[in-house]
């Protein structure tokens, strides 16, 4: 008994100690606060609070913030969003200096305009176009499926069920693994002023997709495509390679357009 009091109390002085020197990082999210997005990145924060509390790293979520001196808005370190169209390019413009994850808008004029501080969860239509072609099986492209059980999904989509009473939909997926990048690159480096640059500099992500998730230059997550019939995942596209990336570059665009 004894002993367990005294590990709980080194414990807590550990916590306290790195929180006293905690690294902050404001998330902003611009968009609907409804969605099956907004879900996801939720579900994606208070997993990286979890986990920064043994780190140093805190994390907080500005909801559509709005310019007063209660907001914040001025100490954000990166913004999520599933606006789009003109919403969206209005938001990168204004906040051109934060790197924007774009969770929702699949043009392909976006991704060829390679904004540099612009990153897109979402596969684009030219990803999808290109999963048509390659598929051998038929069925429906998805990003994310909540049957998924391989590379440890299983259990990304009990958390999310045990959470929401709902199936991860790949729309909650896209909020979940654009806030976990955004965690997983501060609590490797603490720096959460370089995000940008840290995440141009071709880190590999885990999505429980099986593969290394990374940024193409013109800032499209690499990411396999999955062919779902009757509910079930019955193709990954593309299949895994030796190439670089292991063959994730065989679908959609890495070129820039002026």
């Amino acid at each position: 008994m004894i002993r367990t009091i005294i590990l709980t109390l080194v414990l807590l002085i550990v916590i306290q100690k790195a929180n006293a020197g905690s690294v902050i990082v404001n998330v902003g999210f611009f968009g609907d606060s409804e969605s099956e997005e907004f879900n996801g990145v939720k579900l994606g924060l208070s997993e990286a609070k979890h986990q920064g509390r043994f780190v140093g790293v805190s994390y907080n979520l500005l909801v559509n913030p709005v310019k007063n001196k209660n907001s914040h808005i001025d100490s954000m370190s990166a913004i999520v969003t599933n606006l789009k169209d003109a919403e969206l390019r209005l938001l990168i413009e204004r906040f051109a200096y934060l790197p924007i994850i774009n969770l929702s808008d699949d043009s392909n004029s976006l991704r060829r305009e390679c904004i540099s501080n612009t990153f897109h969860i979402n596969p684009s239509r030219a990803m999808l176009d290109d999963a048509k072609i390659l598929a051998t099986e038929d069925g429906q492209l998805r990003a994310w499926q909540h049957s998924f059980k391989k590379y440890a999904a299983i259990q990304l989509n009990n958390r999310f069920f045990a959470k929401y009473n709902r199936r991860m939909s790949e729309n909650a997926w896209f909020g979940w693994v654009g806030m976990k990048i955004i965690s997983e690159t501060t609590m490797r480096t603490k720096k959460p002023a370089d995000l940008t640059r840290d995440l141009k500099g071709n880190i590999k992500f885990d999505g429980q997709k099986g593969r290394k998730l990374s940024f193409r230059y013109n800032g499209q997550l690499r990411q396999p495509i999955f062919i779902v019939k009757n509910g079930e995942v019955v193709e990954e596209i593309p299949t895994h390679s030796n190439n670089e990336y292991g063959g994730l570059d065989m679908i959609g665009e890495n070129k820039c357009h002026d």
